[in-house]
């Protein structure tokens, strides 16, 4: 966690470059209140892409995504916003 966060910063400190690293994992304190910004649509349209790495609910406490979440990044993409999602996170969440 130490290193994403170091990531972000320096990351941040390049012009025309907004980064933000959100803790989805449900183990994590603030995992809930991070969380609930993926059916945000207000704040997922600040930014340009959103990255989603694998969720593995078998060995990680992030579980699935759910429909609301799924709803949102769906408006989210169809408004032309670029989505990356893992392959395990694509297959657990929408198969």
């Amino acid at each position: 966690m130490v290193f994403t966060r170091l990531l972000e910063e320096k990351l941040n400190e390049i012009a025309e470059v907004k980064v933000l690293v959100l803790y989805i994992a449900k183990d994590y304190s603030e995992g809930g209140v991070e969380r609930s910004k993926l059916s945000d649509i207000w704040f997922l349209r600040s930014f340009h892409q959103v990255w989603i790495f694998n969720l593995l609910p078998m060995r990680s406490s992030g579980g699935r995504l759910s429909y609301g979440e799924i709803s949102t990044l769906r408006r989210y993409v169809e408004e032309g916003h670029v989505l990356v999602a893992g392959y395990n996170t694509f297959v657990h969440s929408w198969s």
